[in-house]
């Protein structure tokens, strides 16, 4: 499952003002063009890899964009954002199953209990992205309206991949998601 065309729209209409709101602010990548919608599409697609990574870095600047920004973001935007504030969770998942509502994530944080994140596509269903595969990504999950969904930066982790421990999780799976309630909302 994949956002609706109107969601995806909104979700990148606030994700990539954030991201040129940020790099105004910070001077990460110079250059970097303020998008534009232009029948559909954006006009300046690139994801800004740098400004997102220096932004999870200091989460704090959502606020101060909240704060400052009027001009850009409409009420229900600023709580969006602010909930990304809030709720945000980089880590490393495993991907470990693709269903018509969501797609399964594992989270294992260091000294937290395992958790499942029902984590919903943004223009594309993951299993599109993911070529149906198990697999370990490193990623930030967020709110967003009643749906988990990522920041729509997937990094294919093959060092986390290969690790011993990834067997074992792969096998506990099935008593994991009997045991434990998959997260679909922050």
């Amino acid at each position: 499952m994949n956002l609706s065309k109107t969601e995806v729209n909104q979700f990148y209409k606030i994700w990539l003002t954030l991201l040129w709101r940020v790099n105004e602010k910070h001077q990460i990548i110079e250059g970097f063009a303020k998008p534009e919608l232009v029948d559909g599409e954006y006009t300046n697609p690139e994801t800004g890899t740098a400004i997102r990574n220096a932004l999870w870095k200091n989460p704090t600047w959502i606020e101060d964009i909240v704060k400052e920004d009027n001009e850009w973001f409409d009420e229900e935007e600023k709580a969006i954002l602010l909930s990304w504030r809030k709720h945000y969770k980089p880590n490393n998942y495993l991907v470990m199953e693709y269903r018509d509502e969501h797609t399964i994530f594992v989270s294992g944080e260091p000294n937290r209990q395992l958790a499942l994140y029902g984590v919903v596509g943004l223009a594309d269903p993951l299993k599109t992205l993911l070529n149906n595969k198990i697999a370990v990504i490193k990623t930030v999950l967020l709110p967003f309206k009643d749906k988990i969904v990522f920041d729509s930066h997937l990094e294919l982790n093959l060092e986390a991949s290969k690790a011993p421990g990834l067997g074992n999780l792969k096998n506990q799976y099935p008593a994991l998601k009997r045991n434990v309630r998959t997260k679909t909302q922050f």
